[in-house]
């Protein structure tokens, strides 16, 4: 962190360029196929280390992944949704 503040400070191409580069991922869209994807990836990484925490068995273990798959699924849609609608209305 110390070294990009030095070249933020010491390149002023490199500033704008961090700077650019900041602009287009705050302007990133989050569509509905990116929000289901990573919420799902989410809920069953969070499935798999609850299942592993627990020390649960192969069918527990399926079970706590596809659960928290789904949930997490539905959970990125329900927030790519939520953020479109969010940034229309602005």
């Amino acid at each position: 962190m110390i070294f990009l503040i030095t070249l933020y400070f010491l390149y002023p191409h490199f500033a704008n360029v961090l700077t650019n580069s900041l602009k287009q991922v705050i302007q990133m869209q989050l569509g509905k196929d990116t929000g289901l994807s990573l919420g799902f990836l989410a809920g069953t990484t969070l499935g798999s280390g609850i299942a592993f925490l627990f020390q649960f068995q192969a069918y527990e273990v399926i079970s706590s992944v596809a659960f928290f798959g789904i949930v997490g699924a539905l959970s990125g849609l329900g927030t790519a949704v939520f953020l479109r609608q969010r940034q229309r209305q602005h």
